[in-house]
């Protein structure tokens, strides 16, 4: 009795994990194994889950992780929803301070992304997505 109670539990386990898997990835990881592509390079990890919000925002945070220099703070104007925005910029700018317009009283840079921005009086550096200005 106790066998068939185990085999139950693991074939439950194993529905459930089953039903939480992002099938949409399993094309992707066919094809890589077929061409014999590591699972790991850094282009897998770039098409991975961490932007699974916005297929831009890479491009637009590593423009201004160029354009900045590695010991300043800079004010992110994002989209509210979802939070992975501010996440993202945070951990993709690192050294560099990442805080929000409202919060942005000693920022020396301002980016916005995707957002209503002010028109800037000073000349302010195209990112894809948006833009970069010193303050």
């Amino acid at each position: 009795m106790r066998h068939r109670l185990a085999f139950i539990c693991l074939i439950v386990f194993g529905l459930v994990g089953l039903s939480r898997y992002d099938w949409r990835n399993l094309p992707r990881f066919v094809r890589g194994a077929l061409r014999g592509e590591d699972a790991s390079s850094a282009q897998a990890r770039a098409a991975g889950t961490g932007f699974w919000f916005d297929r831009d925002y890479p491009a637009f945070l590593e423009a201004v992780r160029a354009a900045t220099p590695p010991r300043s703070t800079v004010a992110v104007a994002l989209p509210k929803r979802p939070p992975a925005y501010l996440y993202q910029a945070v951990y993709t700018l690192a050294p560099r301070r990442v805080v929000t317009v409202q919060d942005a009283l000693t920022a020396e840079y301002a980016a916005y992304f995707k957002v209503e921005a002010p028109v800037p009086a000073r000349a302010a550096i195209r990112v894809p997505g948006g833009f970069l200005l010193r303050r």
